[in-house]
């Protein structure tokens, strides 16, 4: 046991000698890498800062050059409505002296007009005044007409008002019996198409969900489908079904039976499911290999547990010596260490290392 502690208290001793080692060489190269990223932002910030000193150059340049151009633009369009301005004034001054004497003459053919509109206005008045006393004298004996005929129609309608009044109100009374029943009708059938519509409305939402859930369910399907088709083996889309156990006689009279075998509502069903029978076939295959591997999975585990059994009676059968220690190397005690070289711990930092993904999470990503 002490030399095995030797051993190790030596392996520890060269593994942290060449930790050190390895620890001096990663900050030299640290150092050296930072030094040169140092001195090459040193480099890249003297290149922006003469590059924004020309660019801050350049663009006060085209500043100044731009507010000349501004400036010289401003006073040469200033000049130029100036000039518009001048022209403009003077042809209005012309327009506003030809329509003042248009308004003159205008005014004073007005002023003619008006005065013969003055003398037939007067002479209309005089026939008006005469005609409106004749007006009034004709709406007297009009309303002395109106009188005698109210009074005459009075007398008429007092006369069969009596021999007609019993009938009317008979008429009156059923006709209100009618709307009263029409009306009753009406609130029935309103409340009959609510009461419809209200149903309607429910079972359409419901045919939506149910559309709905059936839609998520055929997608699901489909997602299934095309993943059960990717993780499909060779031999699978070679052969996708096994042969059947029945002759060809025996298949003959099975369908010779079916045949023969009255319709009802099983063999409708039957029929109508039987494009499902491809599914059942792969689905039932499925579930035998499922159970097979079931079953050889119980069966490996226990010979795995009898293997167990056997080796710890092994190993409690194994008697330790320290001159077996000493002299033999033993299996199971035997110490692997790796080389302590250094190309080869960059072989292996410099190895691909590959990510292993379960199929059963990525089945779940999937779905």
């Amino acid at each position: 046991m002490d030399s095995l502690l030797e051993l190790h208290r030596c392996r520890l001793a060269e593994l942290e000698m060449y930790f050190n080692t390895r620890l001096e060489e990663f900050s030299s190269e640290y150092n050296t890498e930072r030094e040169q990223v140092l001195s090459q932002h040193q480099q890249e910030n003297l290149c922006l800062e003469n590059m924004m000193f020309s660019m801050e150059k350049r663009y006060a340049d085209h500043d100044s050059e731009a507010n000349r151009d501004y400036h010289s633009t401003r006073n040469q369009i200033k000049k130029q409505n100036d000039e518009n301005k001048h022209a403009v004034q003077f042809d209005m001054e012309g327009i506003m002296a030809m329509l003042w004497r248009e308004m003159q003459q205008i005014l004073h053919d007005h002023n003619k007009a008006t005065e013969v509109k003055a003398i037939e206005t007067d002479h209309l008045r005089i026939n008006d005044e005469r005609s409106l006393k004749e007006i009034n004298a004709h709406k007297k004996q009009i309303l002395k007409l109106q009188d005698s005929i109210t009074a005459l129609r009075f007398q008429l309608s007092s006369s069969q008002t009596e021999d007609t009044s019993d009938p009317l109100r008979s008429a009156r009374d059923e006709l209100a019996q009618k709307v009263q029943h029409f009306r009753v009708q009406l609130g029935d059938a309103q409340a009959a198409r609510r009461q419809q519509l209200t149903k309607l409305t429910v079972y359409s939402s419901k045919a939506a969900k149910k559309l709905q859930e059936i839609q998520a369910k055929g997608e699901k399907l489909l997602r299934l489908s095309e993943m059960c088709h990717k993780l499909e083996t060779e031999h699978e889309k070679v052969l996708p079904f096994d042969s059947s156990s029945l002759s060809a006689e025996e298949l003959s009279q099975e369908r010779d039976k079916a045949a023969e075998s009255p319709p009802n509502k099983l063999t409708h069903l039957i029929q109508d499911c039987a494009p499902l029978g491809i599914f059942w076939q792969r689905y039932n295959k499925v579930h035998l290999e499922r159970l097979c591997l079931k079953r050889e999975k119980l069966l490996l585990d226990r010979q795995n547990e009898q293997l167990r059994i056997y080796l710890k009676q092994f190993l409690d059968g194994i008697s330790v010596s320290d001159d077996s220690l000493l002299h033999h190397q033993h299996p199971l005690l035997t110490v692997s260490s790796p080389p302590l070289q250094a190309p080869a711990a960059t072989g292996r930092r410099d190895q691909k290392r590959y990510v292993v993904q379960e199929a059963a999470n990525i089945a779940q990503q999937r779905l």
